[in-house]
């Protein structure tokens, strides 16, 4: 057999490598890869539940298998895409820090079985302002929060009015604003004189 073919569709000359094999027939497919994937990418965009309907039915059907073949693979993928997966968690980690630090409070909360619902800093300032429920001083917004950068003690932080680890939910109901500097001071203790709404 030659060791290169003419495509049907593109009508190109390309080596045997670059056209998928029919396994029942014992030999490359007329069109080459290049081609076979944009008419199967057209079809997909025509009716793309079609496919998705396919691809689950597949699956069910040899889930058992396809599942023993990903995990023979994985340690193998796993090496190749470290150093990838991990500069990508830490540019994720870098452009969104507000989500970071809801999945850390409501991985605790949900650890201690305290209770939690899903809410966001904007919702916290609307509902108390911007001024430090503990001093009573007013935050500045535009400040770095991360603990060491210049002046971050004036900065947002979210404070549990009834800490976590004392058994407070993380919900909006609990949650106030506070400065950084007053947030640290006030650690896990609980202000009896500052009631939740």
């Amino acid at each position: 057999m030659s060791e290169y073919k003419t495509c049907t569709r593109c009508g190109q000359t390309k080596p045997i490598s670059d056209y998928y094999w029919e396994t029942y027939y014992d030999r490359p497919k007329a069109a080459c890869k290049l081609c076979c994937n944009k008419a199967t990418n057209n079809a997909r965009q025509k009716d793309p539940t079609k496919y998705r309907k396919q691809n689950l039915d597949h699956y069910y059907a040899n889930k058992d298998k396809l599942n023993e073949q990903r995990r023979a693979k994985w340690p193998e993928v796993y090496e190749k895409t470290k150093e990838y997966r991990s500069a990508q968690q830490r540019q994720h980690r870098k452009d969104n820090p507000h989500k970071v630090r809801e999945l850390a409070r409501n991985r605790r909360a949900k650890k201690r079985a305290n209770g939690w619902e899903k809410y966001t800093e904007a919702q916290v300032l609307e509902l108390y302002g911007t001024n430090c429920h503990i001093c009573g001083d007013s935050i500045d917004l535009s400040l770095s929060r991360k603990i060491g950068c210049e002046s971050w003690e004036m900065s947002l932080h979210i404070d549990h009015v009834i800490p976590i680890s004392k058994g407070g939910p993380d919900t909006l109901a609990n949650v106030k604003p506070a400065h950084g500097i007053c947030n640290s001071r006030k650690r896990d203790k609980y202000l009896p004189n500052d009631e939740t709404n």
